[in-house]
């Protein structure tokens, strides 16, 4: 599903450069949360905190996935026009700061919101000869088909650009606040959740382990079967939540759900069943 395109991270690019710079981190963080199940740890300081000291990012993956590679890698970001110079310099200060036989164990990873215009392969393949596992580069165009392997994360970042979504689909927090302020005073996860919590542990448990078909969740009607999916997500330990919250989207339309792709990432679909006291669940797998 193409909801934000490599044009539209280029003009995000050039709107306000220390907004995106900060914002960028924030960005690749949930990607590489929303795409790696076998993720053991990870860190890309944002907001404030992108401008400090450092490496812009590191993760470290037990499987691997599309873009975040297996075993350790050093992410380095950059948002300005002069994209390939900002990738020479980091690569030249990371290079110099690892020795060869901790190199060999990393895998560089450069990205901008921009289009590298020209000679893209052929900077990998120049600095692949540096002693480093693997070299990579996401431009704007990779980000793009990045975004549509997390749709979830792809929707969030479209509210934020002022990006007309797709109708019928909402993220979790989306779905939730919907809702959430029909009833006086508003529902809070903690009430509807209550003598619930075992069934909500069983639940993320599922989630967390990833669904391979179809499964059948029942409540009194769709909507209050959803509403306690949304809550026991909102109420996951933290890390969990964020990982669920990336990953996950709710469709209740038909017109949503001829937009979502039938494959592609580990991004769970929730298909609410209109009318009935049943909530589908679909996770979308390669």
């Amino acid at each position: 599903m193409r909801i934000v395109t490599a044009l539209d991270l280029t003009r995000w690019a050039e709107t306000i450069a220390i907004g995106v710079r900060s914002a960028l981190p924030d960005l690749v963080r949930s990607l590489v949360r929303a795409s790696s199940p076998d993720l053991d740890y990870y860190r890309f300081p944002g907001g404030e905190a992108a401008q400090t000291h450092g490496w812009d990012g590191v993760a470290v993956s037990t499987g691997g996935s599309s873009f975040v590679p297996q075993g350790r890698s050093i992410w380095e970001l950059g948002a300005g026009q002069d994209y390939e110079r900002k990738a020479n310099s980091d690569f030249a200060a990371r290079t110099h700061e690892l020795p060869d036989d901790q190199r060999n164990g990393h895998t560089f990873i450069f990205v901008t919101p921009r289009i590298w215009d020209t000679g893209l392969e052929a900077w990998i393949r120049e600095h692949s000869k540096n002693g480093w596992h693997e070299v990579r580069v996401y431009d704007a165009v990779s980000l793009e088909h990045w975004l549509e392997e997390c749709p979830a994360v792809a929707l969030s970042l479209a509210r934020n650009l002022g990006i007309i979504p797709p109708e019928g689909v909402r993220s979790v927090q989306e779905f939730w606040d919907d809702h959430r302020l029909n009833t006086a005073p508003p529902l809070a996860e903690e009430l509807l959740l209550t003598g619930r919590e075992d069934r909500a542990k069983q639940f993320r448990e599922i989630l967390g382990a990833g669904l391979h078909g179809p499964t059948v969740w029942k409540a009194d009607s769709a909507t209050e079967a959803a509403l306690f999916i949304a809550a026991s997500i909102l109420r996951s330990e933290e890390e969990l939540s964020r990982f669920l919250l990336a990953k996950t989207l709710f469709v209740d339309s038909p017109a949503g759900a001829k937009n979502v792709p039938s494959t592609g990432g580990f991004n769970l679909i929730l298909l609410p069943v209109f009318g009935a006291s049943v909530l589908l669940w679909r996770q979308k797998i390669k």
